[in-house]
This record gives structure tokens, C-alpha cells and sequence, in this order.
């Protein structure tokens, strides 16, 4: 009697799975994968943009007092941008689009630039340094424009850029406008903080606090005070894509 129980328990302990149980096991497992994709997924995104909005701080902080230009854009309607910086009242050109859900901050507007759109402002570049930030997001579609984020107006000359060729973060003045250059396409319609600094002869890019690239010996603007554009390059050249909070720093 015992060596047939016996038998039977061996016989149970060889039997294995069933292909129905395998399957089970296989779907139970790519669902936990799945969540667990998902989960890591959303937490860097969650860094990506901490990391960002902590480096956005950073640099208006240390530029404050040097600050010619400062869009909030939290006027949300109607046709113009207040700069707070010196109080001034910057008139939309081209379609006005506001954007009043699901900006990088969640506490501001954003404008939505259609290739008509730019603001030309009275905020200056410099002869010592100049900063220019802002949060920039972009389609797919718009890599086939030159979407220019903060760049010098036309009634000063464009001799100063910041712009996103096939949707990639450039910056430089006096027509080497890729002095430094990113070589990844931000066009993921993601919120991205893309700055650059130019000072002691240097530019540098950076993209959500990283930086991007640097560049020794970066020419001075041959029109070093003169007057930027959002959205624009010299009038033209206009951007394809969303804008918030612009920052510009310069002496």
C-alpha cells in the first residue's frame, strides 16, 4: 500500500505543466512587464522634467539681475506678451493661440506659434554674456521648419540665434548659427527646457539641464545690443510649435 502511494506522488511530481498553464504563466508575465515598463517609464519622466524645471530656476536665478526680458505669459488672451522685466507690452504678431492646459508649470499660459506667429521685443542682447531659455515643445511636422525659440528681431539684424533645424536645439551668432548643436530631434510633442549662454567667448546648449554642447572662441554678436524676437529670426525663419515662459539675460 505505501509503495503504491508512494508511486503515485512521483508520479504527480513528474507531470510538469500543461500548455495551458504555460500560456497562463506567459501572459502573467508580460502584464507584470508591461506595468512595470510603464511605471519606469513614467517615473523618468517625472526626473526628466524635475530636472528641467530645477535647472529653468537656476538660470533665472542667476541671471535676475541681468534680466532684459522675462515672458510669463500668463495674460492666457488677447494680442500681446507683457515682459516683466521692464513692464513692457509686446505685441503678437500673426495668429494668436493661447495654450491654458497642460503647460510645463501647470501654473502659466503658453502661445502656440503657427509659422506666422512672433513677438518682436524690446529686450537686448549684450557685449559681455547673453542667456536665452525657454520651454519648447514640438510635432513631428514641424521638423521641416527652422523653428526659431529666441533669435534677434529684423530691426536689428539677425545676427544672434537660437533655433531647432529638423526640430534639433542650435545657437551662434554672425551666421554660424550651429555653433553648438544638439543631435537629437526634440519633436516627441514633449515639454523640453532648451537654453544657451553665450560669455567669455563661449557658447554653450543645454536640454533639461543637461548640457548639450560646447563651443571656444564663439564670435561677439556684430550687433551685440540689438533688439531679440520670439518665434522669429529677422522677421522670418518663424517656429512651428509651442513656446513657454521665454528668459533673456544679457549685459
Amino acid at each position: 500500500m505505501l509503495v503504491k502511494q508512494k508511486q503515485k506522488i512521483e508520479d504527480r511530481s513528474q507531470h510538469g505543466f500543461t500548455i495551458v498553464e504555460l500560456l497562463i504563466v506567459i501572459v502573467v508575465i508580460g502584464i507584470l512587464a508591461a506595468i512595470v515598463t510603464v511605471a519606469y517609464t513614467g517615473v523618468q519622466e517625472r526626473a526628466r522634467l524635475s530636472a528641467a524645471l530645477d535647472f529653468e530656476n537656476q538660470i533665472r536665478d542667476k541671471y535676475l539681475a541681468y534680466a532684459t526680458g522675462t515672458w510669463r505669459f500668463d495674460e492666457c488672451s488677447g494680442g500681446v506678451a507683457k515682459n516683466t522685466t521692464n513692464n513692457s507690452s509686446d505685441a503678437i504678431t500673426g495668429t494668436v493661440s493661447w495654450i491654458t492646459s497642460g503647460t510645463p508649470t501647470g501654473t502659466t499660459c503658453a502661445l502656440h506659434f503657427d509659422g506666422t506667429t512672433h513677438i518682436e521685443t524690446t529686450a537686448s542682447l549684450g557685449t559681455t554674456f547673453y542667456a536665452k531659455g525657454a520651454w519648447v515643445r514640438l510635432a513631428a511636422a514641424a521638423c521641416a521648419n527652422v523653428d526659431n525659440i529666441i533669435s534677434q528681431a529684423v530691426v536689428n539684424g539677425a545676427v544672434a540665434a537660437f533655433y531647432m533645424p529638423a526640430c534639433q536645439p542650435n545657437a551662434g551668432n554672425n551666421g554660424a548659427w550651429g555653433t553648438v548643436a544638439s543631435t537629437t530631434a526634440l519633436n516627441d510633442g514633449k515639454w523640453h527646457y532648451v537654453a544657451t549662454i553665450w560669455e567669455n567667448g563661449t557658447q554653450t546648449l543645454f536640454v533639461d539641464g543637461s548640457q548639450i554642447a560646447s563651443a571656444a572662441s564663439a564670435a561677439v554678436p556684430t550687433n551685440a545690443t540689438g533688439y531679440v524676437a520670439i518665434g522669429a529670426h529677422g522677421g522670418g525663419n518663424t517656429m512651428i510649435g509651442d513656446i513657454a515662459n521665454p528668459f533673456v539675460a544679457a549685459q
